[in-house]
């Protein structure tokens, strides 16, 4: 029986998510479409927490809490409607606040929602499509 090399601890520590977000970050073409806060906080979000792409399309601006510590947990409602509290950690929120900040500056005229409206996905099914394309995954 064959069995593998075992994982240098280069291999096991490649910093994936830092070359993807510096892909994104610095794309050399910008376009009038562009929104380079929302595709790096998409594609961190759907790396880092783990969510699928329907988990991550159905995500709500309410369904993210901070805690105590600086982190946050996301609430996030999965396969067969089952619900489930992601953590993720401080440096992930700093990333998703500058995307909403730019939300915010991008839409001025929409309202702020209330805990008893209607809800706000946090990213949309044409926003995970984007930023994949221009990930160049």
């Amino acid at each position: 029986m064959k069995t593998g090399r075992p994982i240098s601890t280069d291999d096991a520590i490649r910093p994936a998510p830092t070359a993807t977000s510096t892909a994104v970050a610095q794309d050399q073409d910008p376009r009038r479409t562009d929104w380079n806060e929302r595709d790096l906080a998409l594609i961190l979000t759907a790396l880092l927490a783990g969510l699928r792409a329907e988990e991550l399309r159905l995500v709500d601006v309410g369904d993210v809490r901070t805690l105590d510590d600086g982190s946050a947990v996301v609430k996030v409602k999965g396969k067969g409607g089952k619900e489930r509290n992601v953590p993720i950690e401080a440096a992930l929120l700093a990333v998703i606040g500058t995307y909403m900040a730019s939300r915010a500056a991008r839409f001025p005229q929409s309202k702020k929602r209330s805990a008893t409206s209607k809800s706000t996905h946090l990213f949309g099914m044409a926003s995970l499509r984007t930023a994949i394309r221009r990930s160049r995954w």
